[in-house]
């Protein structure tokens, strides 16, 4: 037997199963009690499975445009998103599941820029309700061609080549455009409800960390509650001294830690590598950031 996708979240874990034979199944393990159960619900090995402490998001098999939401504490299963949803990543906030809509699914201009063939970042209400879309307009993006991520609130989005970061409150439904410039690799990670992302100082044709040369690629935190991005000035990719580190930051709550190489900052020694821990506290003008040798 072999275990697909995992998803954990505080004392459960969710495994998609995948039998020798038979169909794939979802099994819940809950460590603390040892408890081990498996829903009655047969999902897509092909989609991603989302899951907090309160819901189960997934997609049915076969492979459809449908998600589903399992309720862990009344134990049912609903339709929550249906014939919109695009193979891209499933994701929970607190108050909503978060995918990319298929306009060609429906047949509608979900976010207004006059074409029926886009990928819409979009965010369902987990209590019931209409969704909401982001009216970023970034033309025609088909569902490879975006990246998704979402915090406890706030849903960001923008294109894998690079470019804007657009913000979707689902709260209030207005969605807000940041120039990021972000890189062409796209990552972002997000911390509480802030985003961290990679700064290339080519594009910003700036020396943001100080050492002498705009070629690495740096931190940035974008805050949405204080609605301005905030530069970090360390750097994870320093290619002036030939040192490429992957963006490898993880996060839990208001805390990620970060690589960042040596020499990335003045007045550190230029022989070691350092881990740093960034702690984010809400509307925050700044972030604490402490080095591990």
């Amino acid at each position: 037997m072999e275990a697909g996708q995992v998803s954990a979240f505080g004392d459960r874990v969710v495994l998609l199963v995948i039998p020798p034979a038979g169909q794939q199944f979802i099994r819940v393990y809950e460590p603390s009690s040892g408890t081990i159960r498996d829903l009655g619900e047969i999902p897509s090995s092909l989609a991603p499975l989302a899951s907090n402490d309160r819901y189960l998001a997934f997609r049915p098999r076969p492979f459809s445009n449908n998600v589903l939401l399992h309720d862990w504490d009344d134990n049912e299963t609903t339709l929550v998103v249906e014939s919109e949803a695009c193979r891209s990543p499933l994701l929970l906030t607190s108050t909503h599941v978060v995918l990319q809509s298929c306009e060609w699914g429906v047949g509608v201009d979900l976010n207004g820029n006059g074409s029926t063939d886009d990928a819409v970042p979009a965010a369902f209400p987990l209590e019931g309700g209409a969704p909401i879309y982001s009216s970023g307009s970034s033309g025609r993006s088909t569902q490879n061609k975006r990246w998704l991520a979402a915090g406890d609130r706030y849903v960001a989005s923008g294109e894998i080549s690079g470019g804007d970061i657009n913000v979707l409150d689902p709260i209030s439904g207005t969605t807000t455009e940041y120039d990021s410039k972000m890189p062409s690799r796209g990552l972002i990670l997000p911390v509480d409800d802030r985003f961290l992302f990679g700064i290339p100082e080519r594009s910003e044709d700036r020396d943001i960390n100080g050492d002498g040369d705009a070629l690495d690629d740096v931190y940035g935190l974008l805050d949405p509650e204080l609605a301005f991005i905030i530069e970090i000035p360390w750097a994870y990719n320093q290619e002036s001294n030939g040192v490429e580190t992957d963006f490898l930051a993880t996060a839990r709550g208001p805390v990620a830690v970060l690589p960042a190489t040596f020499g990335s900052q003045p007045g550190l020694p230029n022989d070691g590598a350092y881990l740093l821990t960034l702690e984010v506290t809400p509307g925050c003008s700044g972030v604490t950031i402490d080095p591990i040798p």
